[in-house]
């Protein structure tokens, strides 16, 4: 029954189609540093704590069967079969994490405690990488409402303050082994975090110029966006929203339309792209907006997913979407499972981008991130690094429909906005369109299935987070504190 209750309260922890409350995510640890403890065999624990971690995942990502079935040919068994496999996949990490847990069970509650949370930590930056990486379903995820408690990871970034949480979890799970102190360190250990949290929010943000910038949200619906009899259509829907959104004459504002906002090929020289590029230049804004696009190289021609800078009528500047969806926008491993085809509809598969620079005009660089790209920690960090002083996120979120996905990718953006310390201008086409501030606080929002536009000012700022400049070190140092504890427990 206990293990049921952690399941449903883990559930209710992330976005999800009811009721989120975010504190119950500390159901999410327990539920395997329980299991680990009551297991006398470490395959029942490594067993038991597979099943719970892939039912958590699935029902978390149920929203992925929803394109599946509603926009391939897939039957619903199928699509449905999808987030189970997912789920029975991120499962695995559960496992791995229970199964280190009982092995350290015998040490006394603080190195427990100390292993357990390195070892969450590191099972989440693998996560991030191994298979193309899925930095979702985790720990401060489901606590973006509680904007102070949270703002220790600009410091340390979200896996470690994961990490955090399950040490704080195992310390006051020791009450029942009658212990006192652990538990006191525990809710103490809340306490300080709150109290850090609050210094680093109430700290003023040192910035260099501030702009204009507008969201235009189209709400195209997807059954009709590639058709080519909508083209003109959807573009003079971005231009007369774009008119409404704007003061006056539109210099030095940023505009962003979303994702492949317009469904033709804005580099060939056609009425569609004449008609933007002539408007552009006679409003003088800066628009960043996606389109597809396309390379011939030699006998081949490269899809790729694109966003353009484009100021004065002028392309000036664009970025191709460097890490693409699996099974969305190309084929892992294509000689293999070449015969799965793609989810999504399109003339093959997208090739990755091979630059990740800011796109710079005037004060402006703005680092570039197309859908879920936005959920990489290390993907935004470079963008920092690499001297961007606004982060623009565009998607295309009409794909999941009313479910969770969009709120579950609004939240993960948060958390990138506090890592980094930068304004994120979030612009998609159906909703959740956001601005967010550097202290993860949004703004503005335009909510799902509305057309419509935001603007506000916001700030370039060129400052690093502590996190940004060293991010790649925390993980390297957190991994190797874990194997080396881990070894100490073998040996000793």
């Amino acid at each position: 029954m206990f293990y049921l209750l952690c399941i449903i309260c883990t559930f209710f922890a992330f976005a999800n189609p009811f009721l989120q409350i975010g504190f119950l995510v500390i159901f999410y640890p327990l539920l395997f540093i329980h299991i680990s403890n009551e297991c006398d065999k470490l395959k029942d624990s490594i067993k038991l704590s597979w099943i719970a971690g892939s039912i958590i995942y699935s029902s978390c990502l149920y929203w992925i069967a929803y394109p599946i079935y509603t926009y391939s040919n897939v039957p619903l068994l199928v699509a449905i079969a999808c987030p189970i496999l997912i789920g029975l996949y991120l499962g695995i990490y559960s496992g791995i994490f229970s199964g280190i847990l009982f092995f350290i069970k015998r040490n006394n509650w603080f190195i427990k405690g100390l292993i357990a949370s390195l070892t969450w930590s590191s099972l989440e930056y693998i996560r991030a990488y191994f298979l193309t990486g899925f930095p979702w379903i985790n720990i401060p995820q489901a606590l973006t409402h509680y904007t102070k408690f949270i703002q220790p990871i600009q410091i340390m970034g979200e896996s470690l303050f994961s990490g955090i949480i399950v040490i704080i979890v195992v310390w006051i799970y020791e009450a029942k082994n009658r212990k006192i102190i652990p538990p006191i360190a525990g809710v103490v250990s809340i306490l300080l975090i709150y109290i850090w949290g609050s210094f680093l929010y109430n700290k003023n943000i040192d910035y260099k110029s501030e702009i204009k910038a507008i969201i235009i949200q189209g709400n195209i619906n997807q059954y009709v966006k590639w058709d080519k009899k909508y083209q003109l259509s959807t573009l003079k829907k971005y231009i007369e929203l774009t008119d409404k959104s704007l003061d006056n004459k539109g210099n030095n504002t940023l505009v962003v339309w979303p994702e492949t906002a317009m469904p033709f090929y804005l580099q060939e020289r056609n009425m569609l792209s004449y008609k933007l590029l002539n408007y552009l230049r006679e409003k003088k804004i800066i628009l960043l907006t996606g389109a597809p696009a396309y390379k011939i190289d030699k006998d081949k021609i490269r899809w790729y997913n694109r966003a353009y800078l484009i100021y004065n009528g002028r392309i000036r500047d664009y970025y191709d979407k460097v890490h693409l969806v699996p099974f969305g926008e190309y084929i892992p491993f294509g000689k293999v499972l070449g015969f799965l085809g793609k989810i999504v509809e399109g003339p093959g598969d997208f090739s990755s981008g091979r630059v990740l620079k800011p796109l710079k005009i005037k004060d402006l660089a703005i680092g570039t991130l197309i859908c879920y790209e936005i959920i990489f920690p290390d993907l935004v960090a470079q963008l920092v690094k690499n001297k961007a002083n606004l982060i623009v996120n565009i998607s295309n979120d009409a794909w999941f429909g009313n479910s969770s996905g969009p709120y579950q990718h609004l939240n993960l953006a948060i958390l990138k906005a506090i890592e980094t310390n930068r304004f994120i201008i979030r612009a998609t086409n159906s909703g959740i369109s956001a601005i967010i501030s550097p202290k993860g606080e949004i703004v503005k929002k335009l909510s799902l299935n509305r057309e419509g536009f935001l603007k506000s000012n916001v700030f370039l700022i060129e400052d690093y987070t502590f996190y940004v400049k060293y991010h790649k070190i925390i993980e390297v140092l957190t991994i190797l504190l874990c194997v080396f504890l881990l070894f100490i427990n073998i040996i000793v």
